[in-house]
């Protein structure tokens, strides 16, 4: 169990050591109560974690009836009284006398018929049953089975029991979980997932139990938001989405599992920005230098020329993603000198391609109206002029056709005649709908009091040179200025 300081959003470790049991019981005492020895509580030393932390008085905090809180740095650590050698128990019965913070009923776990069965090791475990409404584990040695329910064992031997168990059948076992009011539902990325809470083997109704090599994580659900915690959940009950044993020293959280990774025979036909690449190919990518993300996109210069893509101002672009609803943005600081310069220069290629098609489409306009006006004025030539409509100038329509900060790919020219009120398609809706866009989009052209067309449309927010010269950025949906 891990408890954060205030205002500490890391993780700390537990650092139970799990190591083969000595044939030989060991009980201490503390406070009059017999106390099973187990982990580090066997091994005749002092209590440390592997993070530099050793016992000692000065550093508890606080106790509760099955072990000790103690202060390391700016975190907790908590250990079980089974842990403690008896010299560190005579160390935490004198911190109760001196400061009167006296425990709940001491938790012993030891039992009157702890001489007919084996020590518990999790290693042992072959199944989990229910007897007498106790959910808890079975153990066969000498081809005898022995039960252990969940309230003789701490969170460690629980968290890890549950994991040996998935070991054996790694395609089926489910993990139990609480029900609670968050449902379990696949809500984010796996792969998003912090403080590797992916490999979650306990589910307490209020925190998640994490093994890591020789000792486990807490993680309660206060850290989480409920989208992570239906996530976690799902993942629990959901094998082909679980990430491997968290086996490797460190708390790198870099994403071991990919959800709904698309199979190898379906990509075939696919545009490379549908596709969701395994972890192994995402890992692959970012050794050679590529740019890649943790829900299993790994670019390609091509997904510039995407329908949908937005190219920004700053030449930075944003392209669909496989999971579809949203954009993902991509800045010349994300990718490679070499994938910029790639990407860059299909953007251009394609522009000229477009530059080259209007100039032939305008050319023949005018030739098309040529003709036409010449066949007029032979037909009508002794018709009274008609004064012309009250129609917008071309350089008007031109001015109102066409947004100059943005550009959306793969979308059929807009005739210049079309009114302005069509623009708004061409502008990313930032998650608004249309009249909640053009009326934020109005009123920060009031504040920039300039025309709506000057304004800048980026990722970041709706951009505008103000009369110093500084190009400022607004949250379009707050109507706010984040920038500068």
């Amino acid at each position: 169990r891990i408890i954060p300081l205030k205002g500490q959003n890391g993780l700390n470790q537990i650092g139970t050591d799990i190591k083969p049991l000595v044939s030989k019981e060991v009980v201490h005492k503390f406070l009059g109560q017999p106390i099973k020895a187990y982990g580090k509580g066997l091994d005749g030393k002092p209590y440390d974690t592997s993070d530099g932390y050793i016992f000692s008085k000065d550093s508890i905090d606080s106790v509760d009836k099955s072990g000790v809180i103690a202060k390391h740095g700016e975190h907790f650590h908590y250990m079980g009284y089974g842990e403690l050698e008896q010299f560190e128990l005579d160390e935490v019965a004198k911190w109760i006398q001196e400061t009167g913070k006296n425990p709940d009923d001491i938790v012993s776990l030891v039992h009157s018929d702890e001489k007919e069965r084996p020590k518990f090791d999790y290693k042992k475990v072959t199944n989990k049953v229910s007897r007498n409404s106790k959910v808890g584990y079975i153990i066969n040695e000498g081809g005898k089975d022995y039960f252990y329910s969940r309230e003789e064992l701490d969170l460690t031997q629980i968290a890890f029991s549950e994991q040996e168990l998935m070991l054996k059948d790694k395609d089926n076992y489910r993990y139990d979980i609480v029900e609670t009011e968050i449902k379990p539902r696949l809500a984010v990325d796996v792969s998003s997932l912090p403080m590797h809470a992916a490999n979650t083997t306990y589910d307490t109704g209020t925190s998640f139990i994490i093994p890591h090599i020789d000792h486990i994580h807490v993680v309660p659900y206060s850290w989480l938001n409920s989208e992570q915690i239906a996530t976690i959940k799902y993942v629990m009950q959901h094998p082909d989405v679980r990430p491997e044993v968290w086996s490797k020293p460190g708390h790198d959280d870099a994403g071991s599992v990919i959800a709904n990774v698309t199979p190898l025979e379906k990509r075939s036909g696919m545009q490379n920005w549908q596709i969701i690449h395994s972890a192994e190919e995402v890992q692959k990518a970012l050794k050679e230098g590529k740019f890649a993300t943790p829900d299993g996109y790994i670019f390609d210069p091509q997904d510039v020329l995407a329908k949908g893509t937005y190219i920004w101002a700053d030449k930075s672009f944003s392209i669909p993603k496989a999971s579809g609803g949203s954009l993902r943005s991509i800045t010349q600081s994300d990718l490679s000198e070499k994938e910029w310069k790639q990407a860059q220069e299909l953007i251009a290629k394609r522009n000229e391609v477009k530059e080259a098609t209007n100039a032939s489409s305008d050319s023949h306009l005018v030739s098309s109206d040529k003709k036409s006006e010449t066949k007029k004025d032979a037909t009508d030539s002794n018709k009274v002029d008609e004064q012309p409509k009250d129609n917008k100038s071309q350089n008007e329509a031109d001015a109102t056709s066409s947004n100059p900060s943005v550009e959306k790919v793969g979308e059929k020219e807009k005739s210049h005649t079309e009114n302005k009120e069509d623009d708004y398609d061409e502008i990313p809706d930032y998650g608004l709908d249309k009249d909640t866009l053009k009326n934020h989009i109005n009123q920060i052209a009031q504040i920039a009091q300039i025309d709506s067309k000057y304004l800048i449309f980026s990722s970041e927010g709706v951009q505008f040179y103000n009369k110093n010269g500084d190009l400022v950025t607004y949250d379009i949906k707050t109507l706010k200025q984040i920038k500068p």
